[in-house]
């Protein structure tokens, strides 16, 4: 499982697809992720409720950003004629995530500390122009990380001839190798 190296993941995931052992633990890594945010969410809401019309104007935002960035890094895989776009598009995801997550924690840092002397300061509607900053932060964020993942499930879905992936055998060890199905 890759958490950083980009490069050498896009250049296995251009050699051959990843076996369902490879691809299970980015699946279950979002997943997991997925359901803390619930959890998470949900502990939250009960200790602070909000639905302030930035917020809800936010969510629709993101969840509309995040289908289309799905849908447009499957068309970058190919669409319909494409492969093995789930293993692709979590792999690439998580690797893409973990980097953009270390790249957000200075600015994000920063513009809580801004936020924190202007309540301190008691500078008026910090908190509304907070929300306001906040959600448009992660809506950039998303769009980045959006468009960062279908560029490179693209451009390894371009590494592949269209007749599409090699296929996967598994030699004694259990270890994934590639056989030439043309050759077949």
């Amino acid at each position: 499982m890759y958490f950083w190296n980009l490069h050498a993941l896009k250049a296995m995931l251009k050699e051959r697809p990843l076996t369902d052992h490879e691809a299970l633990p980015y699946y279950f890594v979002v997943a997991f992720l997925m359901q803390l945010d619930v959890y998470a969410s949900t502990y939250f809401a009960s200790v602070e409720p909000s639905s302030s019309s930035v917020e809800l104007l936010s969510s629709a935002i993101y969840h509309v950003i995040v289908l289309a960035g799905i849908l447009w890094a499957y068309i970058r895989n190919g669409g319909r004629n494409g492969y093995s776009f789930f293993s692709r598009y979590f792999a690439i995801g998580w690797v893409v995530g973990i980097r953009l997550l270390v790249a957000i924690i200075a600015p994000l840092i920063l513009l809580m500390a801004v936020f924190i002397a202007a309540e301190l300061y008691g500078i008026s509607n910090a908190d509304t122009t907070f929300d306001i900053v906040i959600n448009l932060f992660g809506i950039i964020i998303e769009i980045v990380y959006c468009y960062l993942v279908a560029r490179n499930v693209g451009e390894v879905a371009d590494a592949w001839p269209k007749e599409g992936p090699p296929a996967i055998t598994h030699d004694a060890g259990n270890t994934p190798a590639i056989s030439d199905v043309s050759a077949a």
